[in-house]
Parts: C-alpha cells; structure tokens; sequence
C-alpha cells in the first residue's frame, strides 16, 4: 500500500485540522429580487415627497421595464411581507383606478 494520509485525515482541513465548510453553490441569495429593490426605492422616494405612490402595475412595468405580471408578483410578495401597502382606488362609479403605493409600516423605508 501506498505512504499517503490515513483514509480518516485524507479530507480534512490542513488549517484546522477538521472538515473544511461545505462549498456553496451559486449566488448568495438575496433578500430582495433587482425588480422588488427597484419598486422600493421608486413607492420610498414618491411616499417621501407626496405621502404615496399613485401608477398602474402596467405603469410600473413600463418604467421599470419589466413584465406586468413580474411587477404584479414582486408587489404581491412585498405586500405580503409588510414591506409595502397597497390601497386600491376606485372612481365614483365604482371603476377602478391607480393604486396607491406606500411604504409599510412593519419594515419602513431602505
């Protein structure tokens, strides 16, 4: 047989003597998706100045250049982690209209 390490130290760490930590995989998963960031900043920025964000999801998609049901889906999750509120709106025959977008109260604004 072969001079080499025991089978039991062949895969242990040299530095520390015991198992090296597992490798992860991929990207480091993110608290918040590029397209729900985005919407962060934009419902922050427009609560701040005139106390809600007032545009269509397809509005909200053309600006950010995404799909309307990529927007619908990131306000669905933000709505449902406290991050934002989501008032809609209806005309006084009971159309609707603009939501209105507003930082909620149980993660503030980033």
């Amino acid at each position: 047989m072969g001079g080499g390490l025991p089978p039991e130290r062949a895969s242990s760490d040299p530095l520390t003597g015991g198992d090296p930590p597992p490798r992860r995989r991929g990207r480091k998963k993110r608290e918040f998706t590029e397209t729900q960031e985005q919407l962060i900043r934009y419902i922050a920025g427009e609560t701040a100045v005139s106390g809600c964000a007032c545009c269509t999801k397809r509005q909200l998609a053309e600006m950010l250049g995404r799909s309307v049901k990529t927007v619908d889906r990131c306000i669905s999750d933000l709505r449902e982690r406290g991050v934002i509120e989501v008032e809609m709106r209806f005309d006084e025959r009971g159309g609707q209209m603009a939501s209105a977008y507003r930082m909620g109260a149980g993660r503030g604004s980033r």
